[in-house]
């Protein structure tokens, strides 16, 4: 969680199974930035500490599951996209 004067600002999970659709064990999700924060990089600082945690959990594989149009955000952490669920989302992998 991001905070600022003890208010959150930003958080993002680390989860267990989410998407039930597909047998993948651990997935990135909820990142979310109040609205007022964004474009300060706190977006990425919240992404880049739930990899480094992961490294310290030692999972070894990350999924994601985003709007394609906020896919090039992970793609620049070395997520790739594996599989389109519709029109406006999508699947993606990282090695952590």
């Amino acid at each position: 969680m991001a905070t600022e004067n003890n208010e959150a600002i930003g958080a993002v999970e680390l989860k267990l199974y989410e998407n039930k659709q597909y047998d993948y064990k651990h997935w990135l999700g909820g990142l979310f930035v109040i609205p007022s924060y964004r474009r300060l990089g706190i977006g990425r600082k919240l992404i880049q500490l739930a990899l480094d945690h992961s490294q310290k959990l030692g999972i070894g594989v990350l999924y994601l599951q985003c709007k394609n149009e906020h896919s090039s955000l992970y793609r620049s952490f070395g997520f790739t996209r594996i599989h389109l669920l519709s029109d406006s989302t999508c699947v993606m992998v990282r090695a952590v």
